[in-house]
């Protein structure tokens, strides 16, 4: 419902005069317009589960296309109103699993994806692609008795299509969803043309002195269109400067026209925390992320709580031997990695299991670890205090040691003026504040796509092979480049890659990943073997060794094997590979201006802020080392 406001009250007034009572107001227009889409398209996908028994497998294909387009064509709300019933339309087509302590279910890919594979296969098989179909059309029946029962509000119609510009930017025009048939252009084409036409319907409600947003917004819908209709090659377009002169002031401009609207913004209709900040004006501005959505405490911690936190980071008492810190294997100096393969284990006792990764911009992720079993950024301690390899310790030994400092105590009342009492809550929820301060999201690349500099070619061209033919864009998303989904940003996706255990490439990692917590259990999730989540790009010149077991040592080698269509490619067998085992044929040009592109992502916010010195705790401690001895 509209909420009328003192700041809106000159809008209310503008309406008043401004429509006659013949006059629909946008949401108007489009709810019913969005509700006969449903229903065609659900009547179309019908069609095409009878067709698909006796239509020849051209024709099938280019039907399946129209369907693509009229998905695309109300995807914004599909998106923005049932992203759980969008999954079952449009979800990538590999299987995934929901858990929790009790259990865990794998949830079947379907949808349109699903299909693309299944008109691939020879022979078709068709009693495939109509369960398919049925289980699209559930989805749509769900949909449609939702959308009977709610009303679209302007506020949401306008910050869908706002979200939809993301969802181009970073998703569609990677060719994700359409990897086959590479069918992104035209499909891209007809959600930007929805995304012009539903903005334009909310000139009517600006302010005369807010109309030039119109004008400014149709100039770049025209210049986005004419890219579209002349650079229709995928490998050809130009994502970098449809990305940077056309979604990025765009996203501005829509988010413009909302404020001059007078309908609500999201903050003042709900308190519940995103993955994104919707004021921000960009994607690529440093404030679009918000690292604090998947905390589990305080969700803008104070300067107080982070300076406690980065203390206990570089402070090794809180492991057993009072030698090893959080910044032992998260060494500032190398991009908070540690610049080895894998890090020494505890004692010097051989090494840990795993790479140890960056943690700049770790917090712009959902599942922390390589195998992802954390979901909470704070509790990474529980792993990383009780392993053996690691701290070998308990909670109540590492609170024992703090006790006994004055400085530490100093330092908790400053933290939690409250409630300063010492507990393990607040050396993780400090810890994890800490982690989510170290931020790097302004790198030569962000000037680039924030119009404050110009990019050199070689780093334009790398960025759309990155986003285009090199597919590096459908697994690591804009803007963190990393896993984390775009356009809600708020789940983190892993990958099986067929990771060889050397750099020679002859023979297969035998670490299961993700599997490895589930397979006594859960035998039948096989497809989780060899997952690991997917790390961020930035900053990649800075944080090798590469991959889960430090393997490569130069991002040379890195894209060399995923040129070489990762483990399957390589020849080894990983039923499971969810990285297309189709070689790249990048030529040796492309490849180093793909470096190129990734070096531009280097940022190195925060890299010499360590503390100076510790807090004094007892003489048997007093020489202990910032950052530990190993």
């Amino acid at each position: 419902m509209k909420r009328i406001t003192l700041p809106a009250l000159i809008t209310v007034l503008v309406l008043l005069f401004a429509f006659t009572s013949n006059t629909k107001f946008p949401s108007q227009i489009i709810k019913p317009r969005f509700q006969q889409q449903l229903t065609t398209f659900k009547e179309n996908i019908s069609s095409f589960s009878e067709e698909s028994k006796t239509l020849k497998t051209k024709k099938l294909i280019q039907n399946y296309k129209a369907l693509r387009l009229e998905y695309k064509a109300m995807e914004s709300y599909f998106v923005y109103m049932y992203p759980g019933l969008n999954k079952s339309i449009n979800g990538a087509p590999v299987p995934s699993f929901i858990s929790d302590i009790v259990k865990a279910d794998v949830d079947e890919a379907t949808g349109l994806q699903v299909i693309e594979e299944l008109l691939f296969e020879k022979p078709i098989d068709h009693s495939a692609i109509a369960k398919q179909c049925k289980e699209i059309n559930l989805a749509l029946d769900e949909a449609l008795r939702l959308l009977k029962q709610t009303d679209i509000h302007d506020w949401e119609i306008l910050e869908a299509n706002k979200m939809e510009l993301v969802q181009l930017a970073t998703v569609n025009i990677t060719g994700f969803d359409s990897p086959i048939l590479k069918h992104t252009l035209p499909e891209t084409k007809v959600a930007f043309q929805q995304i012009e036409t539903d903005i334009l319907l909310y000139a009517p409600l600006l302010p005369k002195n807010k109309e030039y947003l119109i004008s400014e917004a149709k100039l770049l819908f025209a210049q986005g269109n004419k890219q579209l209709e002349d650079q229709n090659d995928f490998e050809q377009f130009n994502r970098y400067t449809f990305t940077r002169n056309i979604v990025e002031p765009l996203y501005k401009t829509i988010l413009e026209i909302h404020q001059a609207s007078g309908y609500e913004q999201y903050h003042e209709t709900s308190s519940l925390p995103r993955g994104f900040n919707h004021l921000s004006t960009g994607i690529f501005q440093a404030d679009f992320l918000n690292p604090n959505f998947s905390t589990r405490g305080k969700q803008n911690a104070t300067p107080a709580i982070q300076n406690l936190g980065k203390i206990l980071f570089f402070d090794p008492v809180l492991s057993h031997n009072n030698e090893r810190a959080c910044a032992s294997c998260h060494q500032a100096n190398k991009g908070f990695g540690d610049g080895v393969a894998k890090s020494i284990a505890f004692d010097f006792d051989g090494t840990v299991d795993r790479n140890s990764p960056t943690l700049l911009n770790a917090a712009f992720q959902n599942n922390f670890f390589w195998d992802m079993r954390s979901d909470d950024l704070n509790n990474q301690i529980e792993f990383v205090a009780h392993s053996q390899k690691e701290f070998n310790t308990t909670f109540d030994e590492i609170i024992g040691k703090l006790k006994q400092s004055t400085e530490y105590e100093t330092l908790f009342s400053q933290a939690y003026p409250n409630n300063p009492t010492m507990s393990i809550g607040k050396v993780k929820e400090a810890l994890g504040a800490y982690v989510r301060s170290i931020v790097a999201l302004n790198s030569p690349f962000d000037k680039y796509m924030r119009q404050e500099a110009e990019a050199p070619q070689e780093i334009e061209n790398g960025y759309n092979l990155f986003m285009g033919k090199a597919g590096c864009g459908t697994c690591h998303f804009a803007p963190a480049f990393n896993g984390t989904t775009p356009p809600f940003f708020n789940d983190t996706e892993g990958e099986v890659l067929g990771v060889p255990a050397h750099k020679d490439n002859k023979s297969l990692d035998t670490d299961q990943g993700r599997y490895a917590r589930f397979k006594d259990r859960y035998p039948e999730m096989e497809f989780l073997n060899g997952l690991f989540k997917t790390p961020t790009v930035r900053n990649a010149e800075l944080s090798a060794p590469y991959m889960h077991n430090g393997c490569y040592t130069s991002l040379e080698e890195v894209v060399d094997f995923y040129n070489q269509g990762g483990g399957l490619g390589l020849g080894f067998d990983v039923p499971s590979q969810t990285l297309p085992e189709d070689k790249l044929k990048l030529s040796d040009k492309e490849q180093t201006q793909l470096i190129a592109f990734m070096k531009s992502l280097t940022d190195t916010t925060g890299l010499t802020d360590i503390p100076q010195k510790l807090p004094y705790i007892n003489k048997e401690l007093e020489n202990r080392i910032v950052g530990g001895k190993y």
